[in-house]
């Protein structure tokens, strides 16, 4: 080896392929070589060999941070190695939050203030294997280790990977204000309230673009400005047309259908939901006119938003572009004298707009969209409530916001409390201090409870991680805390008619997650308890995101082949707020004893 040439040996080590998972096999490739000889070490330290690998495991970073980092080191191992201790102090940081109750948001907010530069590091743990019963396809049987708390992992890790996207959405929508990023930017930050960064949104977006530049190429279109026959009409409708051959276009005209909230989130609108409404197939027109050139911009057009292009001298006029239409022939809206389409200010609704009023009318849909899917409430309502904040002058609305949605504690001690707060004026501010504080306040003093079981009374029957099936409405559910009897409000007391139980409100009353993702609270009475196939675990965990934040496996009492009772395993944060309640779990499971 000591014989072969230098920079022969620089030339293999830049082959090593570079791979972007928590293993990196590439890096210890170069790490062991670096131990083997004065050479090997000398050929692995090359600069250029690292930059592959750091590119390929950081793909965000704090802007400011990276260009001091370049400056500083101008060499891709030391940057790297930088990037790792980085990444050292947030999963330290993770450490504390997955195993620790008290002072977990201190921990979470000096993480989510590390920002970009952690992301990357974060979005790999939150796809950690799994135990079988909590993967989603439960043929694929993972061979790969399942590390120590590896569900409840991956759900904090998961969970600050969107605390700081939204972070760095809330600086988009401040930019935006001022029409300072692009409409296609601005919608883009939109998903990052779903946890999936601008970056991917410009990557697909980039791809469809290639698909309609080859598309339009075989169609004739000219693309070519300096071209006779370049005609910005011909390329509109070839675009148009393009985006109904991949299924973009209207949804269905029912008011369900139109609602749906999750057709103002470009993450889904670029998937699952292509039928959708005039505001996302003006983004996806758009994105894909300026990739090819044309300066096209959303018009905030009064029921339906339209794209504007200029067209080249003589005249200067302007076409407009109608993505929602029915046909090509009806994509390009004739304003002329007669037209049902106008208005007595027509100037002002024909005007291509900034970002600023495009994410003011997405907040406007975003509340007034119509979901029972929990997670798009509690989620897709904090872009009204950022916006607002931000541009409205009014605070009834905002108040409006906040009466109406639950607020998360990570959110509150982090993105909310860190990068919201301080932009706001005195007002508003004091309405969110008081939603935040308060927030954040309960989880702590809920962290500091510890739910002990009496030894002279078993008042308790059941136990958390058990499933269970509602007596009286037949729904599966999960316990996930209890209290010897009820601690409801009075007004919820008299609500639900606790009082009319045949046990009344003495009776223990339990915490639970049901499976279409809402918490509940039960009467013992009204529980039942069940067994569960693996398959169901895998659903029920598919559908409750904040099952792993309580359990971090499942224990399955096999008889004859088949599933027996079962339980799911307690996380750090049950086992430290319910300390008995592992055992008789686990003593129900083995024996079918529970207390009497």
């Amino acid at each position: 080896m000591s014989t072969i040439p230098l920079d022969i040996l620089i030339n293999i080590f830049s082959l090593i392929p570079a791979v972007r998972d928590s293993h990196e096999a590439d890096i210890k490739t170069l790490v062991n070589a670096m131990k083997a000889s004065r050479l090997l070490n000398e050929a692995a330290c090359v600069s250029s060999v690292w930059e592959a690998h750091y590119r390929a495991r950081y793909t965000h970073a704090n802007k400011l941070d990276e260009e001091t980092r370049m400056e500083m080191y101008a060499n891709w191992r030391l940057m790297y190695l930088e990037r790792r201790r980085l990444d050292g102090i947030a999963l330290n940081l993770l450490d504390e939050i997955v195993m620790h109750r008290i002072g977990r948001y201190t921990k979470a907010q000096v993480l989510s203030q590390m920002a970009l530069d952690v992301w990357d590091v974060l979005e790999l743990e939150s796809h950690l294997p799994v135990p079988i019963p909590f993967q989603q396809d439960t043929n694929l049987i993972f061979n790969a280790e399942v590390a120590p708390h590896a569900l409840t992992r991956r759900y904090w890790a998961k969970s600050m990977c969107e605390v700081i996207l939204k972070a760095y959405a809330y600086e988009i929508f401040q930019e935006a204000r001022d029409d300072r990023v692009s409409f296609d930017e601005t919608m883009s930050a939109l998903s990052c309230f779903f946890g999936v960064p601008p970056a991917h949104i410009s990557r697909q977006l980039d791809q469809l673009a290639i698909e309609c530049r080859t598309d339009l190429d075989k169609h004739g279109t000219v693309l070519d400005p300096e071209d006779a026959n370049y005609s910005l009409p011909d390329i509109a409708k070839g675009i148009y047309q393009f985006m109904r051959d991949r299924d973009f276009g209207p949804v269905d005209d029912s008011d369900a259908q139109y609602r749906r909230m999750l057709n103002l989130f470009p993450h889904a609108y670029l998937t699952t939901h292509r039928k959708t409404i005039p505001i996302s197939l003006i983004h996806v027109f758009v994105a894909l006119a300026r990739r090819l050139g044309v300066d096209a911009s959303p018009v905030n057009f009064p029921g339906t938003v339209l794209a504007h292009i200029s067209l080249p001298a003589p005249g200067n006029t302007s076409i407009y572009i109608n993505a929602f239409a029915p046909d090509v022939a009806g994509c390009i809206v004739n304003f002329e004298a007669g037209s049902p389409h106008l208005y007595s200010n027509m100037s002002e609704y024909l005007a291509p707009v900034g970002s600023s009023l495009m994410l003011l009318r997405s907040a406007r849909n975003i509340l007034s969209a119509a979901t029972t899917v929990v997670r798009e409430l509690r989620v897709g309502f904090q872009v009204p409530l950022c916006v607002h904040l931000l541009f409205q002058a009014d605070n009834r609305s905002i108040l409006e916001i906040l009466a109406n949605m639950t607020l998360n504690p990570l959110d509150c001690a982090t993105f909310l409390l860190d990068k919201v707060a301080p932009t706001l004026q005195v007002g508003r501010l004091q309405h969110l201090l008081r939603q935040c504080c308060r927030t954040v306040l309960q989880a702590e003093n809920h962290a500091a409870q510890v739910m002990k079981r009496r030894v002279d009374n078993q008042s308790v029957k059941y136990f958390v991680g058990m499933p269970f099936e509602h007596v009286r409405y037949g729904y599966i559910g999960c316990i996930i805390g209890w209290d010897e009897n009820c601690t409801a409000t009075y007004e919820w007391i008299q609500q639900m008619k606790v009082d009319t139980l045949p046990r009344g409100r003495e009776q223990p009353f339990y915490n639970v997650l049901s499976v279409d993702g809402s918490q509940r609270y039960v009467a013992e009475e009204n529980i039942s308890p069940i067994e569960l196939e693996e398959l169901v675990i895998s659903h029920f965990n598919e559908a409750n995101e904040m099952l792993p934040m309580y359990f971090e496996g499942a224990e399955i009492n096999r008889q004859n082949g088949s599933a027996g009772r079962c339980r799911l395993l307690l996380s750090p944060e049950s086992a430290q707020a319910y300390p008995d309640d592992d055992l008789v779990g686990s003593t129900w499971v083995t024996s079918n004893v529970l207390p009497a």
